[in-house]
């Protein structure tokens, strides 16, 4: 739960972002909190899949 209110917070700054990269930053960070491993424990209990996804690099963003 900890890490969905964590998640909660960054997204609510992305509402309030003045700018796409502040924007990016926020909603970036709140992904970080509901992918991958920490989202294991939640998956298996639901009878989902739960090996997390391989990472795929994300593209470089143009200045």
């Amino acid at each position: 739960m900890k890490d969905m209110r964590n998640a909660r917070a960054d997204w609510a700054k992305t509402a309030t972002a003045s700018d796409a990269d502040t924007y990016h930053l926020h909603y970036d960070n709140g992904c970080e909190y509901v992918e991958g491993d920490t989202t294991v424990g939640a998956r298996e209990s639901l009878g989902l899949a739960f090996t997390p996804p391989s990472r795929v690099p994300k593209p470089s963003r143009r200045p």
